[in-house]
């Protein structure tokens, strides 16, 4: 990646001297930005441009070339790659549209330049893109004629051309500073994963934002993120609707697809942003130092704003530990009425003498029961504009100084909050809900801690059991597994209801007469999913007439919606009384690979929300958090002088069903509905199971 941001040597094809040439703005954007190397105009017509000669082909250009800017007719792309790779030239920056997203015509001119570049071994951006911006040498080679942004932490990659013009405009206006930026276009060649090793490594970003409208290589992405050590800000697209088609199973049913992007990003460290604001804000926060629990001090101006900022700080888990006697009683010698109780947060309203804050806040920053400060400054005065400059300057230091966040929202007429953001890089919040919220995305980001620590638990398990029924069904040509499937569980160590298979009502009578009453009854069959929508369960079924009686009253309930080959049988099971039932499943996802959900169980499993989902495999910790997002999971903890449920059987459940379907990503979709927790100490049971195959090549 170094030769795309820092190339020595860069040639621009598609350069004329006639008016309106948009390759020519890439020479305008590089001279203006003050690059540093040398600049190569080709161009089929030749001529002069900004006193340098345009070289007919890029053979012409009488030095070696390190890397090429291509902006001409997509149909032209391929010769000129050709020419760049006879002659050495290795990395692209296609910048031209009409590829994939122009036709069958450009999906086959694609497939030309993508088959060029592995002849030449070339690595490219785009096509359909505006290219990379280097504020440390001056590399800017987008066509749109830019404003010059001035250098800054943050380093962006953008799938949108225009979306990542917009980021620039935006970051210049917070005066937050642009390090790299690279329009990514079609990503043919070159995508996120393949550029955020180096950004992580780039000792000039501290802050990487992403715009992505589609997350290709899911799994990859993720294994990058977790390596670095850096804010990662994601803004997704994109998101569409699930599918409504019919699920085949009830996990299927609980994963839409931007809830398994939600979860894979959250579990990778990736920050998710789902606005250009939120981008904004959440950026800005990491200017500071890091937010490092949750006791905020609120200091407001404004007795109103510091009413909203207790709610919002409700709302983001915030903690508002009192101010000491001691500080409280300083305070109140300053102000003019004591008409103003004094507590967490401040309300300083009948008070305003700059001096005064300062010392507020020198003192509440030194203080140890704080992680941070949030300080809502109303002023909407502009005869004296050095109040608020020497408010911030004092910030600066004291954030400095005291190594804590101290957030500013400046509540204020906007040309005044715009003036100070171009005159001071310091972040400004203009809502005390964005500021409270981008604080809430500090602490949660530290306290999570870096992802490249999660250690993944490996279970001993009887890989060999489950390949050797995999195998049977794939020469029966089966892609549904019912009984085997608790054998295929078994064998990685989660427990499952002893189940007995009768293909009739007298055979079903004695396998429960061998199990012991009472029993569970339950149709067994290949084509149906949900058993309860067809009234194929029956249960608590005290003797053997009962159990015959079932079974009858099950195949007539069957036979009004499949024909008579859909009931293959009877499953019979002891009746387990008590218990919680949950829903575990696992689904492969395209981009992301095996997903694990948990749920509440049982014939509610998709009425109910709240359920959690991880990427597989995952840690001890991931089941925990997992087990404490489940809506009501404070139940399974013991309520109302119910004993509390076996959490920890449920904890190794979840990472031995996470590591079943990391190993063997031809099972498709499991379910496990319901799985049976028992309170502590009794373990749980798979009741019902139910796995799909998908044999790939």
């Amino acid at each position: 990646m170094d030769r795309i941001f820092n190339p020595r040597t860069l040639a621009v094809i598609g350069v004329s001297s006639r008016k309106g040439n948009m390759a020519a703005n890439i020479i305008t954007n590089l001279l203006n930005y003050g690059y540093r190397g040398e600049i190569y105009p080709v161009g089929r017509r030749g001529g002069v441009i900004k006193g340098m000669r345009i070289h007919r082909t890029v053979a012409d250009v009488p030095a070696k070339i390190d890397a090429a800017a291509i902006l001409t007719p997509a149909n032209t792309v391929p010769d000129y790659m050709i020419q760049c790779g006879e002659k050495g030239i290795k990395r692209l920056y296609i910048e031209s549209g009409g590829f994939d997203e122009y036709g069958a015509e450009g999906v086959r001119v694609s497939r030309r330049i993508q088959a060029i570049a592995d002849r030449y071994g070339m690595r490219f951006v785009g096509p359909n893109c505006i290219g990379v911006i280097n504020n440390e040498n001056g590399l800017c080679v987008p066509f749109p004629l830019l404003e010059h942004v001035p250098p800054g932490p943050v380093s962006i990659l953008s799938q949108s051309g225009g979306v990542g013009i917009s980021y620039l405009k935006d970051f210049h206006s917070e005066n937050l500073g642009i390090n790299k930026f690279v329009s990514m276009g079609n990503k043919l060649n070159i995508d996120e994963v393949d550029i955020l090793p180096y950004l992580a490594q780039d000792r000039t970003t501290k802050i990487i934002c992403m715009y992505l409208e589609g997350i290709d290589r899911g799994r990859e992405l993720l294994n990058a993120a977790m390596r670095i050590e850096k804010p990662i800000i994601v803004h997704k697209s994109n998101i569409g609707k699930a599918s409504q088609k019919i699920a085949a199973s009830h996990t299927s049913a609980l994963l839409s697809d931007d809830r398994i992007v939600d979860a894979a990003l959250k579990q990778a460290g990736i920050i998710r942003a789902d606005e250009v604001r939120k981008m904004l804000n959440d950026a800005k926060i990491f200017t500071l130092p890091p937010m490092k629990g949750p006791r905020l001090a609120l200091i407001s101006r404004s007795g109103g704003h510091a009413v909203i900022g207790a709610d919002n700080c409700e709302r983001y888990g915030f903690q508002l530990p009192r101010f000491p006697r001691s500080l409280l009683e300083q305070v109140e010698k300053k102000l003019r009425a004591s008409v103003i109780k004094l507590d967490n947060p401040m309300d300083l309203g009948d008070l305003f003498d700059p001096d005064v804050y300062r010392y507020i806040l020198s003192k509440v920053a030194a203080m140890p029961q704080f992680d941070g400060i949030l300080f809502l400054f109303a002023y909407f005065s502009v005869r004296d504009p050095k109040i608020p400059e020497d408010m911030i300057r004092f910030l600066m230091e004291a954030t400095k100084k005291h190594k804590k966040p101290i957030a500013l929202c400046l509540i204020s007429w906007e040309n005044e909050a715009q003036r100070l953001k171009k005159q001071y890089r310091f972040p400004i919040y203009t809502t005390t809900e964005e500021a409270i919220a981008a604080l809430a995305t500090s602490r949660d980001y530290f306290q999570r801690g870096p992802a490249r620590k999660r250690k993944v638990r490996r279970f001993r398990v009887d890989r060999s059991r489950v390949n050797a029924v995999l195998e049977r069904a794939r020469e029966q040509g089966r892609t549904l597994l019912g009984a085997e499937a608790f054998e295929i569980l078994e064998a990685y160590g989660i427990p499952a209801v002893p189940t007995r298979i009768a293909r009739t009502p007298a055979e079903a009578a004695s396998a429960a007469r061998e199990i012991g009453f009472p029993v569970v009854v339950k149709v067994h069959s290949q084509q149906i999913s949900h058993k309860s929508d067809v009234a194929g369960v029956r249960l608590g079924l005290a003797s053997a007439r009962e159990v015959q009686t079932a079974c009858r009253e099950i195949r007539a309930a069957v036979s009004k919606k499949f024909s008579a080959a859909a009931l293959e049988g009877f499953a019979v099971q002891p009746m387990i009384p008590g218990g919680h039932e949950l829903i575990l499943g696992t689904k492969h996802d395209r981009d992301f690979g095996p997903v694990l959900l948990l749920g509440w169980g049982g014939k509610y499993v998709e009425a109910l929300s709240g359920s959690a989902i991880r990427i597989a495999p995952i840690t001890p910790n991931d089941a925990r958090e997992m087990i404490a997002e489940l809506q009501g999971s404070k139940i399974l903890r013991g309520m109302r002088g119910e004993p509390p449920a076996d959490l920890r059987m449920l904890e190794q459940c979840l990472q031995r069903l996470a590591q079943l379907a990391f190993d063997f990503p031809q099972i498709a979709e499991i379910d496990v509905n319901p799985l049976k927790l028992l309170e502590t100490d009794r373990g749980a049971f798979a009741v019902d199971v139910r796995m799909i195959l998908e044999y790939r090549s």
